[in-house]
């Protein structure tokens, strides 16, 4: 029962660093960054996809939409079923990104390297320190 309450609160808390668009999807280093004019080309629709149903502000995804019709590279059609796909799938996909996080936490063996990280996180305001405190204080409930 306790660990059910502690993973609830695991949950909300991810939720809220979730629902400001901190999520940082993971890169090979071999391809060219996502803002460079290669990385962009070398995305597939799919890859595409899969990272505008991660985007939760809809502000946001309506912005580039507008955006990519503005510079031609969509149509308005193309934008329309875009927007019903983000808002069909986006709320899917952040409780795949929430469960995967709250299993790295919980799977964390060193503490060390736990903190270090979350410091980071927070140095570069992906997180609050009240987050990292409370996800600190989760891992240790679980682990010790």
């Amino acid at each position: 029962m306790k660990k059910i309450i502690l993973i609830a609160v695991a949950i909300v808390v991810l939720a809220g660093i979730i629902g400001t668009g901190t999520v940082v999807l993971a890169q090979s280093n071999s391809t060219p960054g996502i803002n460079s004019a290669a990385g962009q080309a070398n995305l597939t629709i799919g890859q595409v996809l899969r990272r505008l149903v991660l985007i939760q502000n809809e502000a946001r995804v309506d912005s580039l939409l507008v955006t990519a019709v503005k510079d031609g590279k969509l149509t308005q059609e193309q934008s329309t079923k875009i927007k019903t796909f983000w808002t069909n799938n986006h709320a899917k996909a952040a409780k795949l990104v929430k469960r995967i996080i709250i299993n790295r936490l919980l799977n964390v063996k060193d503490e060390t390297k736990l903190t270090t990280f979350l410091d980071n996180q927070v140095a570069v305001k992906r997180i609050t320190q009240t987050q990292e405190k409370q996800m600190i204080n989760l891992w240790e409930k679980i682990n010790k």
